[in-house]
Parts: structure tokens; sequence; C-alpha cells
């Protein structure tokens, strides 16, 4: 059997092994994708255009919520994994093959959305200014988040241990919530350590303070907000530095990380 090719620099080949990896929060950030539908969308959300659909993790949730949904995607593997998935499951769904940066689909949408760090592939400034100029039409939108007053328990995703979710614009998150400004999402607080532990080093370095997931001090709804910079639990890493590891035997409860976009 001939394995999948999955370097740096080649196409997402293995559909199957990335579903799984980053198979985590979907039910939840759909939930946050339809708030964000009746609170910002000038009518009625019915065709949604996920762009840069890769699996389909949000495109075929959203199908099955009703939506009538088109993915978008430069891989042809994605693809070929999204289709069997939908026909599968029975569910109804267009596909386009085609860059990101350079497509027309003749028709509007009521909907877009591009999710999973895909905007890290756009390598030129020409890329990045096609998207900066998407956000001053107003089609990006620069922050999303249910924080601060609009929260609320009818509003806002929770996280498996009943504590809000948080997507928003933000650099409130790794050494001291001392990170570059960019999209990401919290997981809210009461986390055990070790799951984090094992999350980070299957999707990325499993490091708490490098990489595009890392510590969080997001308190949400929770009694308190997690720690950092110690051995001993509660603290959720070793130190306050990038040589810091999860503290995964401390037996800490109370920890949250952020996925960055």
């Amino acid at each position: 059997m001939k394995k999948p090719d999955i370097r740096a620099g080649v196409q997402y080949t293995a559909p199957k092994y990335y579903d799984i990896a980053f198979n985590m929060f979907r039910g939840l950030e759909c939930e946050f994708l339809e708030g964000c539908f009746k609170k910002h969308a000038a009518g009625p959300v019915r065709r949604v255009l996920d762009i840069a659909c890769g699996t389909g993790p949000h495109l075929l949730r959203l199908a099955a919520r009703g939506y009538e949904m088109t993915g978008l995607d430069l891989s042809t593997e994605n693809l070929a994994y999204v289709r069997n998935r939908a026909e599968k499951s029975g569910l109804k769904v267009e596909l386009v093959q085609a860059d990101m940066t350079d497509f027309d689909l003749g028709a509007p949408f009521d909907a877009a959305m591009c999710l999973q760090d895909s905007q890290g592939h756009l390598l030129t400034n020409e890329q990045i200014l096609a998207w900066d100029h998407l956000s001053h039409a107003g089609f990006i939108n620069g922050t999303y988040t249910c924080a601060g007053a609009a929260e609320s328990s009818t509003t806002t995703p929770v996280n498996p241990y009943a504590v809000r979710l948080q997507l928003i614009y933000d650099g409130v998150y790794g050494i001291t919530s001392g990170g570059a400004t960019r999209h990401n999402l919290k997981t809210g607080a009461q986390i055990p350590v070790e799951i984090l532990a094992e999350v980070d080093r299957k999707i990325d370095d499993g490091a708490p303070y490098t990489g595009a997931f890392q510590f969080s001090a997001y308190q949400g709804n929770a009694a308190a907000a997690p720690t950092e910079g110690a051995a001993a639990a509660p603290a959720c890493t070793s130190g306050n530095t990038t040589a810091a590891v999860w503290n995964a035997t401390n037996g800490s409860t109370n920890c949250g990380g952020a996925s960055l976009f």
C-alpha cells in the first residue's frame, strides 16, 4: 500500500488523516456560524459558500441542517473525499475545484466563510490584498466574538465542560496573554491539561507557547481563569518562556487553549 505524501508543500493528498487530526469542536463551530448568520446577515441565509472547504467538516454539517452548501477547494483529493461523504450521508452539495484567489461562481450567496487557517496559504501581497479588499467591502468581518456584554448561555457555544468558547481577532493568548493579534478560537476554561497537551501534540508542535495551538487564559463563564508558569497544579504550563511544556501529569483540570487561524 502506498503511503500518502503529507510533506509540507504538498497539496492535501491525505484528507482522511487530515479529517481525523482536526476533528474538534466542529459542531460547536457550526452553531457559532449559525449565530453569526442570524445576527449579522442582511436577510435569511440559505445559500452558503465554504471557501477552501477542505474535507468539509463545516460544509457537511451545515448541509445536514438544511443549508444549500457550495464548497470550493483547490485539492482534487479533498473534493473527492467530501463528495463521497456527502453521498453516503444522502446530502446534496455543490463542489467546485478552483483557486480561492481567482474564481467566479456566477451567482450570489447569502453568506460565505473561510475557516481553519486557509488564509495562511495566501503567500503573495496580491493574494493578501484580495482578502483585505473583501474585508473592507464587508464580506469578511475583522472580529467574530460573542464576548463581553453580548455573551450569553443562549447565544454562545460551549465546550464539553459547559464553558463558553470565543472566536475573536486579538492577541490574548500565549505567554502572559501577549500573543500577536490574529484570528483565534479559544476553547474556554475547565479543560484538563492532559487533553490539551494531547491535542497540541497531535495537531501542532506539542508546545503551549509556539505554533498554531497555544495556551489561553480565557475564562469564559468558568469560576476561575486558567493559570500558567509553574510546575504544580493548577498551572497548565511549566514556565513563561517558549521552552515551557504543558503540565500533562500534574492533574490540573482548569486549562484552556487557543487555535490560531
